[in-house]
């Protein structure tokens, strides 16, 4: 006959396989996330900005259209943020392997 000592440790493994399952599958779903650069228009002018979900938006930089060289600052600020993008991705890939 099993005892209640038994039981109580029989549940704690499962316990314990059931958190590192949760874990890992958390860490999984975080890595495959990536960070993507995004171009929106809102009231006062154009937004350039990092999106990644599950994670605040960040902005990179907002442009006047009216601006003579807006084309320019439209170009520089989506390179700007494609790096930005690569970087944190990188750095995210290199932790998610930590764990």
């Amino acid at each position: 006959m099993i005892t209640l000592i038994e039981v109580l440790v029989i549940v704690a493994v499962i316990a314990l396989i059931v958190r590192a399952l949760m874990r890992w599958s958390h860490t999984k779903r975080m890595s495959s996330q990536r960070w993507e650069p995004r171009i929106r228009s809102i009231g006062v002018g154009t937004v350039v900005e990092l999106v990644r979900e599950g994670q605040p938006t960040m902005r990179i930089a907002t442009l006047d259209p009216g601006a003579e060289d807006f084309t320019m600052q439209l170009e520089e600020a989506r390179a700007a943020a494609l790096e930005r993008a690569m970087a944190l991705n990188s750095a995210g890939q290199g932790l998610s392997t930590r764990n």
